[in-house]
């Protein structure tokens, strides 16, 4: 982030505090508070330079949750609806709602609940509500305040960075229909297409070899060009359908897959490597050849491997020839900042299975 975020919370939240109870009128429906608190909310974060991911009415199996930011749950109420003490009707309800959705949400993007967050609120208090071991902490409501609504804005801000590793969200950000994914694939192809290195045609007929042997590629290859979702994925790459080869987009596409594998590893390796810089934030704002230096080193970390995969991998970082001048596309996968710090507790596999899927 850019900015100091507590430094900025501290400065808005006088106004932010003031335009929510302006927003809490008791004589209006839940709606319309709902949907100014979120219009406060997001010009909040826009204030922060923070750009927030957020889910509205998000189904999970014990209900439908009003708004997620990432890890911060958000129970609306109707405004007055909250009171004093946590004994009312009305906050017993509002505290079981958000301990539900925030069980339901851990389950749904298999996170642990203790990392998650919730905050109910009706414009004229909030009521913080955590996860501790087994149990609970639910503190007593309070006004809305400069005070209160600097603490939630920290808390909201803290929790916007973050995206839990599982397929949803990474087919939401790196999917066949994603900008990412088209960019990165089209400055690869490119890169194919237009180069005259010997060792780049190597490679693709070694990757085509290997390919027709664990599948049928020789016998669907010739039918892909007339697939719809081949022709989109390709226009969306900018290409000509009629003209683009199914051979090359989908070594392409595997490439592309390939290096996301490797990024997200590396992340998973970080975090439980202790005190290992997380690598995504580097490669980033690295330089064209600072980048390539930087995947030959994630390849090599672990030491020399005799996977032929990898070593194919290792040996297109290599080539001059393949590594295309449009660097910066294919950075996409290291520049999402919500990706740069990902919760990879527990990391699972399924996910490897649902995104090649899709394509």
């Amino acid at each position: 982030m850019s900015q100091d975020i507590e430094k900025v919370a501290k400065e808005i939240a006088p106004d932010i505090a003031r335009r929510l109870v302006a927003a809490a009128d008791p004589s209006r429906p839940e709606a319309d508070f709902r949907r100014q608190a979120a219009q406060i909310i997001d010009d909040a974060a826009s204030r922060a330079g923070i750009n927030l991911s957020v889910r509205d009415e998000y189904r999970v199996f014990t209900g439908k949750i009003d708004s997620v930011y990432n890890r911060l749950v958000i129970e609306y109420e109707r405004p007055a609806v909250l009171r004093e003490a946590n004994t009312s009707p009305g906050n017993k309800h509002a505290v079981n709602q958000v301990q539900d959705y925030i069980v339901g949400l851990a389950k749904r993007e298999r996170r642990e609940a203790q990392r998650l967050a919730g905050v109910a609120m009706d414009g004229r208090r909030l009521i913080f509500v955590r996860r501790v071991g087994e149990g609970w902490a639910v503190e007593d409501p309070v006004e809305t305040s400069p005070a209160s609504v600097e603490r939630f804005l920290r808390l909201l801000f803290a929790l916007a960075v973050g995206a839990a590793l599982v397929p949803e969200n990474l087919i939401t950000t790196f999917g066949p229909k994603t900008l990412n994914a088209q960019r990165s694939c089209r400055a690869l192809y490119g890169a194919l297409h237009r180069s005259k290195h010997t060792l780049v045609d190597k490679l693709f007929e070694q990757w085509r070899s290997f390919f027709s042997e664990a599948t049928d590629y020789k016998e669907w290859a010739g039918r892909l060009e007339s697939k719809d979702e081949f022709r989109a994925f390709v226009r969306g790459m900018g290409l000509d359908p009629k003209y683009a080869k199914p051979g090359q987009v989908f070594f392409a596409v595997h490439t592309y897959y390939a290096l996301l594998v490797k990024l997200i590893a590396s992340l998973a390796a970080a975090r439980f490597a202790g005190g290992m810089v997380t690598p995504l934030a580097q490669m980033a704002s690295a330089s064209r050849e600072d980048l390539r230096r930087q995947l030959h080193e994630l390849e090599n970390r672990g030491g020399r491997s005799t996977n032929t995969e990898s070593e194919t991998f290792s040996r297109e970082i290599s080539s001059a020839g393949i590594w295309p001048n449009g660097t910066r596309k294919l950075k996409a996968p290291c520049a999402t900042s919500s990706y740069a710090w990902l919760n990879t507790t527990r990391v699972r596999s399924s996910w490897l299975q649902k995104m090649p899927e899709t394509c």
